[in-house]
C-alpha cells in the first residue's frame, strides 16, 4: 500500500466515511455532483466577460454560489 491510500483508508475510517466511486460524467450515478457543475458553468458563463482573471470569475461565483 502507498502512503496515500493507507492514509486515505484511516481518515475514512476515523470519520466512518465511505468512498464511493462512480464513472466520469454519469449523472445517473452521480446526480449531485453534476448537478453541482451544471450550476457552476452556467454562473460562470453568466458572469461579466470582462474578467480575464479565471481566480476572480471563480470568487465571484463563488460569492453568487453562496
Amino acid at each position: 500500500m502507498t502512503f496515500s491510500s493507507v492514509y486515505r483508508s484511516q481518515l475514512m475510517k476515523t470519520f466512518k466515511c465511505q468512498i464511493k466511486r462512480s464513472q466520469p460524467r454519469h449523472p445517473q450515478s452521480n446526480g449531485r455532483e453534476e448537478r453541482l457543475n451544471g450550476t457552476i458553468h452556467d454562473i460562470l458563463y453568466a458572469t461579466d466577460q470582462s474578467i480575464t482573471s479565471f481566480d476572480q470569475a471563480l470568487q465571484l461565483t463563488q460569492d453568487k454560489y453562496n
